[in-house]
């Protein structure tokens, strides 16, 4: 009898226990499947209330696509010999370059001459379509910025010689190349396009302090410059590549995933790869939490995104996460992208004094005299970057001075170590335009 106990003991509480087990599971799925709609929900709730809108990819053959002229001109150049000098050059007007650094930029574009003449037809080009996937690496997106670079040494040394048009030439299309990036599906176009943007932007301010440019040729430098809305394009590639992060996890093995550096999900901590592998034995649903965890991270990367970066300065740096793939699915912390969007709205400060400083230039050079005020220039609203208006003043020395109050401190937080020259970014010195 006790041995039958026994034997009923050992059957009956290994299979209560089982059916728990499997009680356990059968909640989690469905708590798992339940959290994975809300989050969904509430990302597309957020994505329509924002108001951003996907077009699907324009269909624009080859040889009028600005974007495969702009990537045939990367495959060509050839920066590799020359990055000493670029460094030396792109953002140093040309009174100040060595005599060897000369020579060498005029060799450097001499080399160049063909991947540039490609840029300059792709900018006469009226559409660019950067798709959403493998179209343009990193690599290949570096060769362009290099090659943008060159357009922006070629303009100093055409301002340098009085050939104003030539310079204008280079400039127009480097700001053509920045806004075809800009337009693109994908951050890291987004990315490029600013760096182009910040590269024309130095020659220009160097230009008009020195009051190198005509009015004509500012009005034209003025009308060249990108109108993309920086903020509302990085939301756009938030979406563009969500979707595609949210395909590749709904359709791709664990493994494939973990060899992509792919995944990265929380419950109440960050799971490393071998204990990914371990609840998706045991039959945890984490497809499921790892999707519920992207929209809801991807939620508040847009709602960050669209916030002031004065609001955003105080917050403080956290630890990484312990799988690189935190960047790869783009749900870093709030300090991550809050350093992204400080990026981002810091540059459309710029764009925006950048096209108020031409403004004042062509006013200055056709009247003989500068405006008293910003009247008709600027429309006073708040810079998103800084929720301050742009300053401007009048010197006795003849020029005038336009800038952002408090925006310096705020973009050396925003980069970080990679600081640039905060104070002069901000701030613009304007002589008066020669006449031709």
């Amino acid at each position: 009898m006790e041995r039958r106990r026994n034997i009923r003991f050992w059957i009956v509480i290994p299979g209560i226990l089982i059916v728990l087990a499997l009680a356990w599971l059968l909640v989690i799925r469905i708590e798992a499947r339940h959290r994975l709609t809300a989050a969904r929900t509430a990302w597309n709730a957020e994505v329509t209330r924002l108001g951003v809108t996907v077009a699907p990819p324009a269909n624009i053959p080859s040889p009028e696509d600005a974007a495969s002229w702009i990537m045939a001109a990367a495959e060509i150049v050839q920066p590799v010999p020359y990055r000493r000098v670029l460094a030396r050059t792109v953002g140093t007007p040309v009174a100040r370059w060595s005599a060897d650094d000369l020579r060498a930029a005029e060799r450097m574009l001499a080399v160049n001459a063909e991947p540039l003449r490609l840029l300059h037809h792709a900018a006469r080009l009226p559409r660019a379509s950067f798709g959403p996937s493998g179209d343009a690496d990193g690599l290949q997106l570096l060769r362009v910025l290099w090659a943008g670079r060159m357009l922006a040494v070629s303009a100093r040394l055409h301002l340098a010689h009085r050939e104003e048009d030539k310079a204008l030439d280079d400039l127009v299309t480097l700001e053509r190349m920045a806004s075809a990036l800009e337009q693109g599906r994908r951050s890291i176009h987004l990315l490029f396009g600013i760096a182009c943007e910040g590269i024309a932007g130095d020659v220009i301010r160097d230009a008009v302090e020195a009051g190198a440019l005509s009015p004509a040729g500012a009005g034209r430098l003025m009308s060249a410059v990108p109108d993309t809305d920086l903020v509302r394009a990085a939301q756009r590639a938030g979406v563009v590549e969500t979707d595609r992060m949210a395909g590749m996890i709904e359709s791709q093995r664990l493994d494939d995933l973990l060899a992509q550096g792919g995944l990265f999900y929380r419950t109440n901590s960050e799971l490393n790869p071998g204990k990914a592998r371990l609840l998706a034995w045991l039959g945890m649903p984490w497809r499921q939490a790892t999707l519920a965890y992207l929209y809801q991270r991807r939620v508040r990367n847009l709602e960050v995104m669209a916030t002031p970066y004065v609001r955003l300065a105080g917050l403080k740096a956290k630890p990484r996460p312990s799988l690189p793939a935190g960047v790869w699915l783009g749900s870093g912390s709030d300090w991550y992208w809050s350093m992204a969007a400080g990026r981002i709205q810091g540059r459309a400060a710029m764009r925006r004094l950048l096209r108020d400083a031409l403004a004042v230039a062509v006013k200055a050079g056709r009247s003989g005299v500068f405006p008293r005020d910003l009247s008709g220039i600027d429309d006073g609203t708040p810079e998103l970057f800084c929720e301050c208006v742009p300053s401007y003043r009048v010197e006795a020395n003849g020029t005038a001075i336009i800038s952002l109050a408090g925006a310096a401190p705020l973009w050396k937080k925003a980069m970080g170590k990679l600081i640039e020259g905060a104070p002069a970014l901000f701030t613009w010195k304007i002589s008066k335009p020669r006449l031709r």
